[in-house]
């Protein structure tokens, strides 16, 4: 029993020595850091290079060694805090490169000031290289192509679009070499997808840049909109008209109205009268045959009207004798 009792007593003080020799370890382990970031060191900072304001119709032609090599003289404790962030510096070429027609001279110095806003007052800066960076670039063709709409669009019954789906903006600026651009027609967007639409569509879309290579273009996506309202069918006995029919030829003919099937909106259904359409019968395509008969066309359909069609295919007739 005692002795159980003096081995407790001696493993707690042993225990209790390796904590103070641990603490006292970890403490000069800190004072060697803090002395250590105390000193003043010399070291470089890499700032990567990001331009704009390239003008239209250019593209760089190499961008992997636009970096900006910075020199500094600091303490330890501002250049540790600085290690652990990447630095950028953003040039405008318009106003601040020189352009002698193939390439764009930029001289470090006029980002100076911007450097050491983004080091602050801890570091004292030593040299900026290289003293001046050239962007070698190529001319660029530009061509405007139209926008193609893709879509999978299903609509809820009796639903419909009024005119069809529009782009906003309708063409696109495509850049790059003449070679690879000239056989571009359009471009088109990523396929707009909607089940069951009974209200007007708006929507911003992507273009599908799959397979363009370097190929720019002046928007990444367009406003794709349209319509949409309730439609219905409807029946009107329309007149028909001959034309081409020479003075001197007199026939007559049957059906004098055929029917015409129109999908309209609701909102216009009313509207519709068969005043709107034309329907004719052209003497001119049976002159010079042996037919007895003409085949009806619509020659006008009122705008507010989606689609119409004659339901009849044939007009009979019979020349009369003078």
């Amino acid at each position: 029993m005692v002795s159980n009792i003096k081995s407790k007593i001696f493993k707690s003080i042993k225990n209790k020595k390796l904590n103070v020799f641990g603490l006292f370890l970890l403490l000069s382990f800190l004072l060697l850091i803090v002395t250590k970031l105390s000193k003043e060191y010399t070291q470089t900072i890499p700032f990567s290079v990001e331009m704009r304001h390239i003008e239209e119709g250019r593209r760089i032609m190499s961008q992997h060694d636009s970096v900006v090599y910075v020199t500094v003289n600091a303490r330890g404790f501002s250049l540790l805090w600085y290690n652990f962030f990447d630095h950028k510096l953003t040039i405008d070429l318009e106003k601040e490169a020189q352009d002698d027609g193939e390439n764009y001279t930029w001289k470090t110095s006029k980002g100076a000031q911007r450097i050491l806003y983004q080091l602050g007052n801890s570091m004292d800066v030593v040299s900026i290289e290289p003293e001046t960076m050239v962007f070698r670039y190529e001319a660029m063709s530009v061509k405007t192509v139209p926008v193609l709409i893709e879509s999978q669009i299903d609509f809820a019954p009796g639903f419909d679009l009024m005119a069809g789906l529009v782009s906003n903006p309708d063409s696109i600026k495509v850049i790059g070499p003449q070679k690879a651009i000239e056989g571009i027609s359009g471009i088109g967007t990523k396929p707009i997808k909607l089940n069951g639409v009974k209200s007007s569509i708006k929507k911003s879309v992507a273009l599908d840049m799959q397979g363009m290579g370097n190929i720019k273009l002046n928007h990444s996506s367009v406003e794709v909109s349209g319509e949409v309202r309730k439609f219905t069918e409807g029946l009107l006995e329309v007149p028909v008209d001959v034309v081409n029919l020479p003075e001197d030829v007199r026939l007559n003919f049957f059906p004098k109205t055929v029917t015409v099937l129109y999908y309209v909106d609701l909102q216009n259904f009313k509207n519709v009268t068969a005043s709107d359409f034309v329907v004719v019968c052209d003497f001119a395509e049976v002159a010079s045959k042996e037919r007895t008969f003409f085949v009806p066309h619509l020659l006008k359909v009122p705008p507010k009207v989606k689609s119409a069609r004659i339901k009849q295919s044939k007009v009979e007739f019979i020349i009369m004798e003078p």
